[in-house]
């Protein structure tokens, strides 16, 4: 982490940046700097042995002319003395054949020995590090008469260490001035991000409880930016907190509209094999004393019963997993018919019931009853006075088919979503029942499909597979 840049704090990168570019700035100034300095160096050279090859060879012409060697080398020594300041440490008289007039330093370059080839090869350049010594010419002529050359071997350490006084004194500068900026901008941007501390600071606690405004005093000028910042987040946290409200609110009222639609389907649930269990109290009451039909009637009564109770033990089959379960029988399609026939009649529908479904294991008999009765009623609650309500039911190796089919206007688009899972329902009685028609049919695995036209009816068909451990988990 420490040696990636990305992950650097922003109160390090802003230094770091200055500290960086201030650095590179450094170094193209320092090489600038050092440049001029050498070709200035370089010129003044060039100036100062100029102005000493002049003198000495305007001395000396006469005395190659008559190629008096004492002469040349008297002369040499005074110009040595006059020239001081330009550090000459040798001078070197040749004829144009190399050979050797007189020098300064007669032990290393003797009279009459030729000058070696190799000598005078360096020359004085501003672009490239300069030698401790520097030799410079002068040829010599007399009416176009070469007479012979001059050779000055000047000193230029002194030159080389100007430039490393020079060097060092812009890096020791540089330096400095790359400290302080780096720790100047460090606690400009600590300061300038002083109120996006603060902010984050109220963001993080805010993850773990709720957001705190800010007060006027720590918002300052509003007009300003961070001023405007800290507004917009005592904003957000007004609506992060009137959202909350919202979302408690509205939670306390799906709970009520929960708790409200439980209510009217275990109602209607109920109330829906209860008009099927009056009729047999009625007929117990009128052919009490024949005893086929009270027979029939008190297993009916019996039967509708067990049929409530399955209702409310399937209401609350999400707090009850371990319950027991009994399979689908034939029987109790013909107490459904029993059960229904009494709300036909009252509607003068004709019921038409086709029911030969032969092998029904596998299928819970409550939640089975529970759709069937609703989808039964809906269908006569929908038909006009006249009409006809189909009913059939069978079954194919995996499965159980159901078909409920009237001759109504047709199920309102809603009831139809509401059926088929894609919207929750909040209408009357039809409405509840196919609600939970709906969640029955989702949690046997099953599949229903309508059609549905204003002029010819509703025709829903249920399938529900076979499977001896299905279980209902949630039907509310």
């Amino acid at each position: 982490m420490i040696l990636n840049p990305r992950r650097w704090p922003f109160v390090v990168k802003v230094p770091a940046s200055v500290a960086l570019l201030m650095l590179i700035a450094s170094v193209v100034v320092s090489a600038q700097v050092l440049s001029r300095l050498s070709e200035t160096q370089a010129r003044h050279l060039e100036a100062l042995s100029g102005s000493y090859l002049d003198g000495v060879s305007s001395s000396l012409i006469p005395h190659l002319l008559r190629d008096d060697t004492w002469e040349v080398f008297d002369n040499l020594e005074r110009a040595k003395a006059l020239y001081r300041s330009l550090k000459v440490q040798g001078t070197i008289v040749t004829r144009p054949n190399r050979s050797i007039v007189a020098s300064t330093d007669p032990a290393r370059f003797p009279t009459e020995d030729m000058l070696p080839s190799s000598f005078g090869a360096s020359s004085p350049a501003a672009d490239a590090p300069w030698p401790d010594v520097v030799i410079v010419r002068r040829d010599l002529s007399f009416q176009d008469r070469p007479l012979g050359t001059i050779w000055a071997m000047i000193d230029t350490q002194h030159l080389a260490s100007e430039r490393r006084s020079v060097l060092w004194t812009l890096a020791g500068t540089n330096a400095v001035l790359t400290l302080i900026l780096a720790a100047g901008g460090w606690f400009v941007v600590w300061r300038m991000l002083k109120p996006l501390r603060g902010l984050n600071a109220r963001l993080e606690a805010g993850t773990s409880g709720k957001l705190t405004p800010f007060s006027s005093v720590e918002i300052g000028d509003p007009t300003r930016e961070f001023g405007r910042l800290y507004a917009g987040y005592n904003a957000m946290a007004q609506a992060v907190a009137e959202r909350e409200a919202l979302t408690l609110k509205s939670a306390e009222e799906k709970r009520l509209a929960s708790l409200g639609r439980l209510s009217s389907v275990i109602a209607h649930e109920i109330n829906n094999p209860l008009g099927g269990l009056i009729n047999a109290v009625d007929t117990i009451k009128r052919h009490g004393d024949t005893p086929s039909i009270r027979a029939v009637s008190v297993g009916l009564l019996e039967r509708g019963l067990n049929g409530i109770r399955e209702v409310v033990e399937t209401t609350l089959a999400v707090y009850r997993p371990d319950r027991n379960r009994r399979d689908l029988k034939a029987s109790d399609l013909d107490d459904l018919r029993l059960l229904v026939e009494g709300a036909a009649k009252r509607r003068q529908v004709d019921l038409e019931w086709q029911s030969d479904p032969g092998d029904l294991s596998g299928l819970p008999s409550g939640a089975v009853r529970q759709i069937i009765l609703n989808l039964v009623l809906n269908g006569i609650e929908a038909s006009p006075v006249g009409s006809k309500v189909i009913f059939s039911a069978r079954t194919s190796d995996r499965a159980l088919l159901i078909s409920v089919g009237d001759q109504g206007g047709g199920m309102p688009p809603e009831l139809q979503a509401a059926l088929q899972g894609q919207t929750e329902t909040t209408t009357s009685v039809p409405g509840i029942g196919l609600s939970v028609v709906r969640a029955l049919v989702a949690e046997l695995a099953g599949e229903i499909s309508i059609l549905s036209q204003r002029s010819e009816g509703t025709t829903v068909q249920v399938v529900l597979p076979r499977s001896p451990s299905a279980e209902i988990a949630n039907v509310a």
